[in-house]
């Protein structure tokens, strides 16, 4: 069933290996993890998100796997995805966050904590902001039938 909420954790996530790999790339080459086939990474995290749908969405589908990076001070201005029929919802695993780094819905401030996976609902208005001192880069794809 799609996912009609704004925001909202539905399982831990054990990510320090996660945490550890991301830090031992140059910062300056996080935003190419947005292509899951940069240097294999999406290989490494293809068993997390199979096992997070197998878990809480089973007989659905992973699509469209990436590493979304917001640097100090980016922002994302408010807008609404555009999805397919099929889509259920997208899903954030931050690996490296920080305070100040947040999704604003209409429901309010959002922000999502490390060791946690999150349903988003990218068909609901939402800004993405970083207004904190550093990166921050969540693990995110979507769930389809």
């Amino acid at each position: 069933m799609r996912f009609t909420g704004t925001i909202e954790p539905f399982a831990d996530v054990a990510v320090s290996v996660y945490v550890k790999r991301l830090n031992a790339i140059p910062v300056h080459d996080w935003t190419k993890m947005a292509d899951a086939s940069w240097q294999g990474w999406g290989d490494w995290f293809t068993p997390l998100s199979s096992l997070l749908v197998a878990n809480h969405y089973p007989g659905c589908f992973v699509s469209g796997l990436g590493m979304f990076v917001l640097e100090p001070g980016q922002v994302h201005p408010a807008h609404k995805d555009i999805q397919p029929s099929y889509w259920l919802t997208r899903i954030h695993v931050p690996i490296i966050t920080n305070p100040k780094a947040t999704i604003i819905m209409d429901d309010g401030v959002h922000h999502l904590k490390v060791g946690k996976a999150y349903r988003f609902n990218t068909l609901a208005m939402h800004e993405v902001r970083n207004d904190g001192a550093t990166h921050r880069a969540h693990f995110i794809f979507d769930v389809r039938t």
